[in-house]
């Protein structure tokens, strides 16, 4: 073993990944651990090449690729995978998200491997709208040697759903780095303003969520489209705007001039994109929908104002009036009515957004997640 800031690190440590192109919260953490001078080598399971992949083998990690594109070729990857960790001979695996998790730990069981950690990404999903995958849920379970838990709710869902005993539960939130969000030049975010043809437009109302029912957008356009009845200037800003209820929400779209709305699928420039927002709305349909909700915190850490329901990691630390507006799940009227709040009261907006920054910044940061980490690999 090795020491990385007073704790103890395995040398041979496999991270495995699944379906991830690119990803700031990924590179932050692989930055942070080679900054302590601990390098470790990370499989990428995706349909192509992912550009994450060039950018920690930069950082000094050693980073390995296995073309994987979904169930029909899950058992070649399989043994891939299987041959590779006997290979490597890893003291620890790792895997994020659910494929890595079901193949990596899997084989790393197999392969003899006796440290097997799986973060755990998705909350109450399978259990609500596919229930046959949840068998599987409960082999990764089986197969992990310990769970990171990213909330408190996911803790509880692996208790009381799926029957995890607690002492294999570790909750360990994820990581930011708050300058990216805080620190944003003008320049960048008047790009943005302008590729998106945002100048003639004020309040700017972001979301970013993709479309799935669970997310509740379908109560946000009614809202919004109630307050273009008093701002006829304002402007709907949809980011990540994909997924498997596109339809239901294009649907209502319709009842909104094309004028009034954007439909982004995908911004590189995250941070001036929030910067971009007068409030920030983000209102999952209960408590258990949300894993996390990275956008969340990052909300916060961007110092936006922010309309919320509590739903994954909001439940811990949001506060009505405090840090956040908080509306009741499904409820359109309450939000219409926190937007004019918000437009109305601007100063006392940026009071609440500058305690969220404070709150988030104190509970997110980067060195907390690493540190806990590899306390995880070391109990």
């Amino acid at each position: 073993m090795i020491t990385g800031n007073s704790v103890r690190v395995f040398k041979n440590w496999l991270y495995i990944i699944s379906y991830v192109n690119n990803s700031l919260g990924f590179y932050w953490f692989f930055k942070e651990l080679a900054s302590r001078g601990i390098f470790v080598k990370v499989l990428f399971l995706h349909w192509e090449e992912p550009e994450l992949k060039k950018k920690v083998e930069d950082l000094g990690h050693s980073c390995y690729y296995l073309r994987y594109s979904g169930k029909k070729g899950l058992w070649i990857v399989f043994w891939r995978v299987l041959r590779l960790i006997l290979k490597l001979k890893p003291e620890v695996v790792h895997t994020h998200l659910f494929d890595a998790s079901l193949i990596g730990l899997t084989a790393a069981r197999l392969a003899g491997v006796k440290i097997r950690v799986h973060t755990r990404h998705h909350a109450s999903q399978h259990h609500v709208y596919n229930p046959g995958t949840v068998k599987f849920d409960r082999l990764i379970n089986r197969n992990s040697t310990a769970i990171i838990a990213i909330s408190g709710n996911i803790r509880t869902l692996l208790i009381q759903k799926e029957h995890v005993n607690p002492s294999k539960i570790h909750i360990v939130y994820h990581g930011f780095d708050p300058v990216y969000f805080s620190e944003v030049s003008s320049n960048r975010i008047e790009t943005l303003r302008k590729k998106y043809n945002l100048l003639n437009h004020s309040p700017v109302i972001g979301v970013i969520s993709r479309y799935t029912h669970w997310k509740g957008i379908q109560f946000i356009i009614p809202a919004f489209k109630r307050l273009l009845e008093e701002y006829p200037d304002a402007l709907l800003f949809l980011a990540n705007a994909r997924g498997d209820y596109a339809g239901d929400i294009k649907e209502m779209l319709v009842e909104i001039p094309a004028s009034n709305y954007r439909e982004v699928d995908y911004e590189a420039d995250a941070s001036a994109m929030y910067a971009l927002f007068d409030v920030f709305v983000h209102v999952p349909i209960n408590d258990h929908a949300e894993a996390f909700g990275q956008t969340y915190a990052e909300a916060l850490l961007a110092k936006r104002t922010c309309i919320f329901t509590l739903s994954g990691i909001a439940t811990e630390f949001v506060t009505d009036g405090i840090n956040a507006c908080v509306v009741p799940y499904c409820d359109s009227e309450a939000i219409y009515e926190k937007l004019k709040w918000i437009i109305a009261h601007p100063q006392l907006g940026s009071v609440m957004a500058l305690q969220g920054f404070k709150d988030a910044t104190r509970l997110f940061e980067i060195d907390v997640l690493v540190n806990k980490s590899l306390t995880v690999y070391a109990a």
